[in-house]
């Protein structure tokens, strides 16, 4: 989770900074290219995501199968032992997959405030700037 807070912490950092930068320079331009920035950490985020969703998979079927040891059940002959075979290759439909669930609105919320920062920017350009 370490990793994913700091992917946000420099989207918000970074965003900031570019709109900050846009507005400076009165420029649609460098803020429109911010969404663009927003959206290749929010792509980052969710790439990492994919790979902690797999992780915690795994995690949860190794409780059962210790579960089923502590209460002398059977366990499944095909377990293999070790994350690295569990963690699949990211993909947009396991990226879409994580935007979709309703657990993870928080990541559609942090980046959607980003968005709307960059476009509130832009109207205030155009109010106060002309």
């Amino acid at each position: 989770d370490d990793l994913i807070f700091r992917i946000r912490n420099w989207a918000i950092l970074t965003s900031s900074g570019v709109i900050a930068f846009g507005v400076t320079k009165d420029s649609y331009v460098i803020l429109t290219l911010n969404i663009f920035v927003i959206s290749a950490f929010l792509f980052v985020e969710l790439i990492y995501k994919s790979f902690h969703e797999s992780g915690l998979g795994h995690s949860f079927y190794l409780e059962t199968q210790i579960q089923a040891i502590i209460k002398n059940q059977d366990i499944d002959d095909n377990y293999q032992f070790g994350l690295g075979h569990a963690i699949k290759p990211p993909s947009p439909k396991a990226m879409w997959n994580i935007l979709k669930n309703k657990f993870r609105w928080h990541i559609v919320a942090i980046y959607g405030l980003l968005v709307f920062a960059t476009l509130f920017s832009m109207v205030l350009i155009k109010i106060f700037m002309g």
